[in-house]
């Protein structure tokens, strides 16, 4: 039994190594000149970030606030107060 184990570990292990390589052959190849990581034209050229992600969230809380107060005005408007 534990020959058999031995060997189906063996071929489980060929079979990745073999899916591995299909995996790589059919990546593209990294360019030289780019592989080391971004150079200094590359940074300048990027657009800054015009606003943060606190700013951004609170633009969004914002919004999802008003949408709600909406809805919550238009039902209270929406009861029969005539009791």
């Amino acid at each position: 039994m534990a020959l058999f184990v031995k060997l189906i570990r063996k071929i489980c292990a060929r079979l990745q190594d073999i899916r591995k390589e299909a995996v790589s052959a059919e990546l593209p190849m990294p360019n030289p000149s780019t592989a080391q990581g971004t150079t200094a034209n590359e940074v300048t050229s990027r657009n800054p970030i015009e606003q943060g992600i606190d700013e951004e969230l609170e633009e969004a809380a914002r919004v999802v606030t008003d949408e709600m107060k909406a809805t919550q005005k238009a039902m209270i408007d929406s009861l029969d107060l005539t009791k």
